[in-house]
């Protein structure tokens, strides 16, 4: 009797499946197939090497933004590379050979810029590199910066009208160049405004960032 009973439950539950199966919809079929071709161990490795690589990720993310020691060796790296651009280069797509460090030794030619001038602009654009560094996403560009350069080009002349200075519409002074080399530079006029360069970067430099990496 306990053996008919056994054999009975199995039927009956073989019944069930036979009944389930054939009122499964195509998609649940097509579902159950699926899952029968993953190659469940391939998948567990995948995911596991995308973990770590996601660990590791946030585990280093903003570790310069983080270490005010590297934030300010980025930011010093960035400004050591600016150049001052003879009158004569200021409109063509060249890049100076003469740099900050150049300048300091007393180097430098007189070429337009005073040496205040170049020196008062280029600690404004350090400190605006350190106050905007997360909206300048200085970090997630250092690469970018790595091989690029800002030029200072002259002050800009304002237009005279009836002896009134005016400045000059709808000229910023700042230009973007892209080199045969894939290197850029950003020609920045040395009369900038604080929120004058931190617009342009933010307009120009995420176009030519993505176009270098695209290389």
């Amino acid at each position: 009797g306990a053996q008919t009973g056994m054999g009975g439950a199995r039927n009956t539950e073989r019944i069930r499946e036979r009944m389930k199966k054939d009122h499964e919809t195509p998609f649940q079929k097509s579902r159950q197939d699926f899952m029968k071709r993953i190659d469940w161990k391939r998948f567990k490795k995948e995911y596991d090497e995308v973990m770590s690589d996601a660990e590791a990720d946030y585990m280093t993310r903003d570790a310069i933004k983080r270490n005010a020691e590297r934030r300010a060796d980025l930011i010093s790296s960035i400004c050591s590379r600016i150049c001052i651009a003879p009158p004569a280069a200021s409109s063509r797509n060249e890049i100076p050979a003469n740099t900050l460090e150049a300048l300091l030794r007393g180097h430098q030619e007189d070429e337009g810029l005073g040496v205040a001038q170049q020196l008062i602009a280029i600690r404004r654009i350090t400190l605006l590199l350190e106050d905007n560094f997360d909206d300048l996403c200085l970090e997630e560009m250092g690469s970018f910066w790595e091989h690029n350069k800002i030029i200072l080009t002259p002050e800009r002349r304002p237009i005279m009208a009836l002896g009134v200075r005016k400045p000059r519409a709808q000229d910023s002074g700042f230009q973007f160049h892209h080199h045969a080399n894939d290197t850029v530079s950003i020609h920045v006029p040395v009369d900038f405004r604080d929120d004058e360069f931190v617009n342009e970067m933010n307009r120009n430099v995420w176009d030519f960032y993505a176009v270098t990496q695209n290389k």
